[in-house]
């Protein structure tokens, strides 16, 4: 995995690398997903794990109705996106974009974790 390489730093290169990945799955577009996704992207929750792009692709599925409700936010400091209910947020991913591919999404659900994170929408 190309994750332990150094983070693009620009946010503007970021954040066009994420909206492509939202666009992509709000459509369903497989392909679009898988220009965007490093071949070993990381996806990652507080209790699983899935490797590969193949394999996080496999649940585009479920990101398309995410998507559609995803707002554009910087999740404790990295790009990111997050789902709303009630007011507050109910899940946060955190993307780690190198070389304009994502190599990991970080995906937080746990409500107390959730609190203690700094989220700022787009």
């Amino acid at each position: 995995m190309r994750g332990a390489e150094e983070a693009d730093t620009d946010r503007a290169r970021q954040r066009a690398v994420v909206d492509a990945f939202l666009a992509a799955a709000r459509e369903g577009d497989l392909d679009g997903l898988l220009d965007v996704l490093d071949p070993d992207v990381m996806a990652r929750g507080e209790a699983w794990v899935t490797a590969g792009a193949s394999a996080v692709t496999a649940g585009a599925s479920g990101y398309a109705h995410l998507a559609r409700v995803a707002r554009a936010a910087v999740v404790d400091g990295a790009t990111g996106l997050v789902v709303l209910a009630d007011g507050r947020v109910e899940r946060a991913l955190s993307f780690t974009v190198v070389h304009d591919r994502i190599v990991v999404i970080d995906i937080a659900t746990d409500p107390d974790r959730l609190a203690a994170m700094d989220v700022e929408l787009l």
